[in-house]
């Protein structure tokens, strides 16, 4: 049995009765004619690399990023400040920062150094204080003044002369606190000693102690320990005049004589003049023409050695000081006013040794 045969008008795609469509074909629109001469609408046509615009009611197309392969990104107009390089930015905030930080730290700085007036203020009266410290005290004054150096805040142009009168007085006190530490240690068991030995003095134990206090005078007359020292001195003369037999001028002529010009040739003129004062307190009245005429020529060639003494002293102070070497010309004063001093010739060496410290 053949199968039934399909109607042709119901294929798709084949016409229907004439003037009539197939099913399912659209109808093709209709055609307005526009005015006379008007030229049919062109269609768009979009630029390389722009997206047509969406038609209305759908969404915009997606596209990949520079045409390669990857997620797809919605295009979009480009924001404004699209184009300033994040880098431009960093660095300007970085400057910004670095330079409070600058500014944080100069401040500072500047509050920690403190007001120049107050600082140059404090400085003034730190050294007024030190200054009031009694001269056995020296090793402590010259400690507070090298505190006083070690601050840095003091060592600025705000504190000017004030600064260098500091250098100046710490300079002046470093020779003096050396020699009253050497003091302490050769007087001290010194003092000891003469205590003990005092209630059972013979005519050598009186003579060896007054040989030791005399040079502990020469070396550290300038230290507290002066008038100690010259107390016990005394004592020791005013024992051995007490207790020595009274022999004659002559007689102590040449001993008195082999001793000053001893002490003379080490320039120890302090030590020099009051053995041959002594003699002649001693003897006064009582030397031969002799003896006088040739005691009064030993004390002319004392003088005149203690004035060249002087003259080489301020000279050769003078030339250390010229090559800057101040502090060892000051050392070298220092030293000379120990070994004239009460005698003729101090003062000059005195007054050199003030005007080291105003350089």
């Amino acid at each position: 049995m053949m199968p039934p045969r399909k109607d042709p008008s119901k294929r798709p795609g084949s016409k229907g009765p004439a003037g009539t469509p197939a099913s399912g074909t659209p109808r093709p629109a209709s055609k307005v004619p526009g005015p006379p001469g008007a030229k049919p609408a062109s269609k768009p046509v979009a630029k390389p690399g722009t997206p047509l615009p969406a038609p209305a009611g759908k969404a915009p197309k997606m596209m990949r990023s520079g045409g390669s392969a990857g997620p797809l990104r919605r295009s979009a107009a480009p924001t404004h400040g699209s184009g300033t390089n994040p880098k431009v930015k960093i660095y300007a905030i970085g400057a910004v920062v670095g330079l409070v930080v600058i500014i944080g730290i100069l401040f500072g700085v500047r509050s920690s150094r403190g007001n120049p007036d107050d600082v140059k203020k404090e400085l003034q009266a730190k050294l007024a204080e030190i200054d009031k410290l009694p001269p056995e005290e020296i090793i402590k004054k010259h400690e507070e003044l090298k505190k006083l150096l070690q601050n840095s805040a003091y060592n600025t142009g705000s504190c000017g002369s004030d600064y260098n009168q500091l250098v100046r007085a710490e300079e002046h006190a470093r020779p003096l606190a050396e020699r009253q530490e050497k003091a302490d240690d050769d007087v001290g068991p010194f003092l000891l000693k003469y205590d003990q030995m005092k209630p059972s003095l013979d005519q050598a134990k009186a003579q060896s102690l007054l040989d030791q206090v005399s040079s502990l005078l020469n070396d550290y007359g300038l230290t507290p320990y002066r008038e100690k020292l010259d107390a016990i001195k005394k004592e020791l003369l005013d024992w051995l005049g007490s207790h020595t037999s009274t022999g004659s001028a002559a007689d102590d002529w040449v001993p008195m004589k082999v001793e000053v010009d001893r002490l003379a040739d080490a320039n120890d003129f302090k030590r020099a003049f009051e053995r041959a004062g002594e003699y002649g307190r001693k003897w006064a009245g009582q030397m031969s023409s002799t003896i006088q005429r040739q005691f009064d020529e030993l004390k002319d060639s004392l003088s005149r050695k203690l004035k060249r003494f002087i003259e080489d002293t301020l000279r050769e102070a003078k030339d250390l000081n010229d090559h800057g070497q101040t502090a060892d010309a000051r050392t070298k004063l220092q030293q000379a006013m120990e070994k004239v001093e009460g005698l003729e010739g101090y003062s000059e060496l005195d007054g050199a040794l003030r005007n080291l410290g105003g350089n």
